[in-house]
């Protein structure tokens, strides 16, 4: 036991606070010569079934799964003071670190992503993993326990996470301002715990209310290349703006500015010109992209006479013609191309919307289901899954134009 360690620490600072989560590294220390007549430490990344599978054609009778063995320790040392948002396993290709210390490595394991649940939280008490060993009498299993981390959780406020290689990019969608709707995704990727939303952006508009969807943090993968540890993760947002009534006149929108103290490896401004999405550069992203008022600027008087005007002939037109029928409402349906999961509920809403006196009942509640389907496996902060969005929006294109 004195050539292995199971390590704990915390990515970043230890002063994590009690509202949002950190990162925390649980590796394997080891020296050299242990690790190499060990043979490697990979098998407890994975399953002992998994892996006889993979070379035998079956799982041996009485077989461990040291991955589910390890998982269900770490769970139960941290459950009564954390939660524990996720646990991203190292996959078996994982390479050891040298460390400081001379003839000795690391083997990263996990990535845990962790919030305290009280500021009364001082400490990551110790973790245990049992470990196979080969002994003279035969194979022992021997308990391997990870120090005690201090940390510090008493803030409601702290500084947000460190996250490297931020790269950011931004998509805002004005194809809805005839509703008076401007829609902002933001997609970002880094390594460690991405920062809440509210942290990184100042997103609030002035003569606009804000209804923001958080797309959650998700750990992709935890990776090494043999120098580092490199935990990859995503997040995204949907910023849904919508003109409040006493705002008139023409707009000139920018994007959601970045805020001080972060320096993002690489960031994108995109915006849709009818179908077409440009790239727009920093600056003039920062000055805003102009959204034409419906009514236009012409004098008080003017507008008026014309909006009379246009409602004299509107009720006539009304009174002979009645409701827009389906077929039109469906035709002024367009399917979003390459759709975000953001994209994909923003347009079934849509036609949920606009088309649910025409829809029969089992179409209506078939719509609810598949767009609540979309909400949960996008955003409940689980591991993303794969859905043909672009097979999903067209189905539901074609319901709405066949109902025509």
């Amino acid at each position: 036991l004195d050539e292995i360690q199971l390590r704990v620490s915390i990515d970043g600072p230890t002063r994590v606070g009690h509202t949002q989560p950190f990162g925390a590294f649980i590796s394997l220390e080891t020296t050299r010569q242990l690790l190499r007549e060990s043979g490697g430490f990979s098998k407890y990344l994975q399953n002992q079934s998994n892996q006889q599978q993979a070379m035998m054609g079956g799982a041996p009778q009485g077989a461990r799964n040291l991955r589910d063995d390890f998982t269900k320790n770490i769970h139960a040392a941290l459950d009564e003071t954390f939660d524990v948002v996720s646990l991203t396993f190292h996959d078996a290709s994982v390479k050891s670190i040298d460390l400081p210390r001379e003839g000795w490595v690391e083997t990263p394991f996990v990535y845990a992503v962790l919030r305290a649940k009280n500021a009364a939280v001082d400490r990551i008490p110790s973790i245990q993993v049992d470990m196979d060993f080969v002994d003279q009498p035969g194979q022992v299993v021997l308990p391997i326990m990870s120090q005690v981390q201090a940390l510090d959780a008493r803030d409601d406020s702290v500084e947000p996470r460190p996250c490297g290689e931020l790269e950011l990019n931004l998509t805002m969608d004005e194809r809805e301002w005839r509703e008076g709707r401007v829609i902002v995704e933001i997609q970002a990727r880094g390594q460690g715990v991405i920062p809440k939303l509210e942290e990184m952006f100042d997103c609030q508009r002035e003569g606009f209310s804000l209804e923001p969807v958080d797309g959650n943090l998700s750990v992709t993968e935890f990776a090494s290349d043999g120098t580092k540890r490199i935990p990859r993760a995503d997040r995204s947002w949907q910023l849904t703006y919508t003109r409040k009534p006493d705002l008139r006149g023409d707009v000139v929108f920018p994007f959601p500015k970045l805020k001080a103290g972060f320096t993002p490896t690489k960031i994108e401004y995109k915006h849709y010109q009818d179908a077409d999405l440009l790239a727009v550069d920093e600056a003039a992203a920062m000055r805003g992209v102009k959204l034409a008022s419906q009514l236009g600027n012409g004098p008080r008087n003017t507008v008026i006479g014309v909006v009379v005007a246009a409602l004299i002939a509107f009720l006539i037109w009304l009174s002979r013609r009645g409701k827009k029928s389906m077929a039109e409402v469906s035709k002024e349906l367009a399917a979003p191309q390459n759709p975000t999961p953001f994209a994909a509920v923003a347009f079934l809403r849509r036609i949920r919307s606009e088309l649910d006196g025409k829809l029969t009942d089992s179409d209506r509640s078939a719509l609810t289901t598949q767009i609540r389907e979309i909400e949960s496996a996008y955003f409940s902060g689980g591991k993303s899954p794969s859905m043909d969005l672009s097979s999903i929006v067209n189905k539901w294109l074609g319901v709405a134009r066949k109902g025509a």
